[in-house]
């Protein structure tokens, strides 16, 4: 069984959280994957069992690190994490720095359907690595993709701009 969605916005706001999420599961990235876990687990299907490929969006116009499919991705990576999914994410390009190879996720050649495929039955192989990668992953995004981290990090930036423009 499989499922699959394309979000425009990495995080529900909480005044759309109070309307059902039937009119919004496909519009934000956080809300599509508590929605298909959801739908999984009604199935039957334990989480144990699922695994994730993320794309990355389209960056033509957006070319600095904060851009919309660069949150998508950073948003599909911290809740696949919360629900301790593995992550097999395919090589885009630019976002690396969210997997690296065989310590918290595992890339493969975009649109190389046979090394996904090949890394998919070696995670299935050796449940070992797959935990190990998994705990690392999570270790990864509670460390290092955190909003309290996100904000520290921009905060001096944002501080110096101010201090810029106020002179």
């Amino acid at each position: 069984m499989g499922a699959i969605f394309h979000a425009m916005l990495p995080i529900m706001p909480e005044k759309e959280k109070m309307k059902t999420l039937r009119n919004h599961y496909c519009t934000y990235v956080d809300s599509s994957i508590h929605h298909i876990v959801y739908s999984f687990h009604r199935r039957g299907i334990p989480q144990k069992h699922i695994d994730a490929k993320v794309f990355g969006g389209a960056q033509a116009i957006f070319i600095d690190k904060l851009s919309p499919s660069t949150k998508n991705i950073m948003t599909a990576y911290e809740v696949l994490t919360e629900y301790n999914i593995q992550v097999v994410a395919s090589d885009v390009g630019g976002h690396k720095e969210l997997i690296t190879d065989n310590e918290t996720g595992f890339l493969f050649k975009a649109g190389d359907s046979v090394e996904f495929g090949e890394r998919v039955i070696d995670l299935l192989a050796d449940k070992n690595k797959l935990k190990s990668v998994l705990l690392s992953g999570r270790t990864y995004v509670e460390n290092f993709r955190n909003w309290k981290k996100s904000v520290s990090s921009y905060l001096p930036l944002y501080k110096k701009i101010i201090e810029k423009n106020s002179l």
